[in-house]
């Protein structure tokens, strides 16, 4: 496992927990969560912000994650078995809403794509999380339109819609391949 990624995370959770007003959320430990991270490729260009402890749990099974922030989407992981674990990510672009609901004992925050994709965890500063993770779509939303200045985001949106084309079996593997190459070298 890549040591510097472990060690900025371990950081940023400990910043995290540390502004969280419930004791609760003080008692997570990261070391329980860390082998998770094995589970997400940071990509170049790519930082991450916020690691925040998460919990979902039906039926009195509660599953522990992480829910890791970066400059380009979030990704939410829950353990899975021996060594296994679940991931989602969520591309800030795709991203319609993120909401909270408070109960008495913790709180709920809600991510909803505009893919029908919705996801809902268990986290004790849910208000505090959300409006950390609006003011990143936000600023993603801002990088987002610097590369459309420079053109850059025309090419990553055609390779969208090529690699969208390639699932719907509109256009083969070996389409997709030489049209992927045409796309990126021009």
């Amino acid at each position: 496992m890549n040591e510097k990624l472990v060690k900025v995370c371990q950081k940023l959770f400990e910043e995290y927990v540390s502004k969280s007003s419930s004791p609760l959320e003080k008692k997570d430990d990261f070391d329980g969560r860390k082998e998770l991270l094995k589970n997400i490729t940071i990509k170049e260009g790519e930082v991450i912000k916020c690691v925040a402890p998460i919990h979902t749990g039906n039926w009195g099974v509660t599953r522990n994650g992480l829910l890791v922030a970066t400059n380009l989407r979030i990704f939410v992981l829950f353990k899975k078995g021996v060594g296994g674990a679940d991931v989602h990510t969520f591309y800030y672009n795709k991203i319609v809403s993120i909401d909270y609901k408070k109960t008495l004992l913790t709180s709920d925050l809600t991510i909803s794509t505009n893919g029908d994709k919705e996801l809902t965890l268990a986290c004790f500063s849910s208000d505090t999380l959300a409006n950390l993770l609006r003011n990143l779509m936000e600023e993603a939303t801002t990088e987002k339109d610097t590369l459309q200045s420079t053109g850059l985001n025309n090419v990553v949106e055609q390779l969208e819609k090529l690699h969208n084309l390639k699932q719907s079996g509109a256009i083969s593997e070996e389409e997709y391949s030489i049209l992927k190459q045409k796309l990126i070298k021009s």
